[in-house]
C-alpha cells in the first residue's frame, strides 16, 4: 500500500511540475516574442524617423517630458541611413513580488549589429517595465541608448540625469 500511495504521489508531482515548467516556458516564449516585437518597432521607428510612434512606446512619466521628443529627434539625427540587418538580444528579465503577485517586471534588451544603408553600424540597448505596481505610469519603455561601432554613446533618450 505504501508502495502504491509513494508512485501516485510521485507521478501527480511530476505531473504538477511538468504542467508549471510547461506554462514558465511559454511566458518565457511570449516574453521573448514581445521583446523581439518591441525591438522590430523601434526599428521601424529609427528608419522612419517616426518620433511620435516612438515616443507613444515610452511610460507615461517620460511622455510628459518636455525634452523627450528633442531626444527622440536628437537620436534621429545621429542614426545614419535606414537598416539592413540587426540581430535581437534580450538581456533579461527580472523583477520583484508581494506575496506571490507580480508588483515588478522589466527587461533589458540589445538591437545589435544594426547595419545601415549608409554603411553604419550601430547598436540599440533599451529598457521597458511591463509591470511596476509603486508607479504605473512607468510602464512602458524608460530608456534608449544608441551606440556607433566604436562602442560609444551617441545618443540617450529617456533618461533621467
Amino acid at each position: 500500500m505504501k508502495k502504491s500511495f509513494c508512485l501516485i504521489f510521485i507521478l501527480i508531482a511530476t505531473l504538477f511540475s511538468g504542467c508549471v515548467f510547461a506554462s514558465a516556458r511559454e511566458e518565457l516564449k511570449n516574453e521573448k516574442r514581445y521583446m523581439q516585437s518591441r525591438s522590430d518597432e523601434i526599428i521601424r521607428c529609427f528608419d522612419e524617423k517616426d518620433a511620435d510612434g516612438l515616443k507613444s512606446m515610452f511610460c507615461l512619466n517620460d511622455q510628459s517630458n518636455p525634452y523627450l521628443k528633442e531626444e527622440i529627434e536628437n537620436a534621429f539625427s545621429r542614426y545614419e541611413g535606414t537598416s539592413v540587418s540587426y540581430e535581437h538580444f534580450d538581456v533579461g528579465t527580472s523583477g520583484g513580488t508581494d506575496y506571490g503577485v507580480c508588483v515588478d517586471k522589466h527587461f533589458s534588451a540589445e538591437i545589435r549589429d544594426i547595419v545601415t544603408t549608409a554603411d553604419s553600424t550601430y547598436e540599440i540597448v533599451y529598457g521597458e517595465y511591463m509591470i511596476y505596481k509603486a508607479d504605473e505610469k512607468e510602464i512602458g519603455i524608460v530608456f534608449i541608448t544608441l551606440v556607433d561601432s566604436n562602442g560609444e554613446i551617441v545618443a540617450k533618450i529617456g533618461w533621467d540625469e
